[in-house]
């Protein structure tokens, strides 16, 4: 008799323990997931004539997160810094026809974290 009384505390106890981990597999994901949205900020269009050498095509990028909206910036995510950024990786000194991308990343409430990305044609100046 002992022993299925065992036996049914152990069925009645199983349900409760899968609805434990499916709520911490729920907790997990909704940790994990985040909402992104991408805001194309500026097209460029510079040009400098014959005082330039066109070094060719550059990338850049730009990070920085935000805590609650009020601790931060944890980086940096201005434009100067992603321009900054390709100009070093293309040892150019000035960026033409340069565009500008910013991504957004919501996760859960309280952290943001965003992505500058510049593009366009390295150049030297002479």
């Amino acid at each position: 008799m002992s022993s299925a009384g065992e036996c049914r505390g152990t069925m009645a106890s199983a349900p409760a323990g899968r609805r434990v981990r499916l709520m911490l597999r729920v907790l997990l994901g909704l940790a994990a997931s985040g909402c992104t949205t991408y805001h194309p900020a500026t097209v460029s269009t510079t040009y400098f004539g014959s005082q330039m050498q066109i070094i060719g095509p550059a990338e850049g990028e730009a990070r920085a997160s935000y805590i609650f909206g009020l601790l931060g910036p944890l980086g940096d995510d201005r434009i100067e810094a992603a321009v900054k950024d390709a100009l070093s990786k293309s040892g150019g000194d000035a960026l033409i026809n340069m565009t500008v991308d910013r991504a957004v990343t919501h996760y859960l409430v309280f952290l943001v974290h965003i992505r500058t990305f510049v593009s366009g044609t390295a150049v030297r100046l002479r």
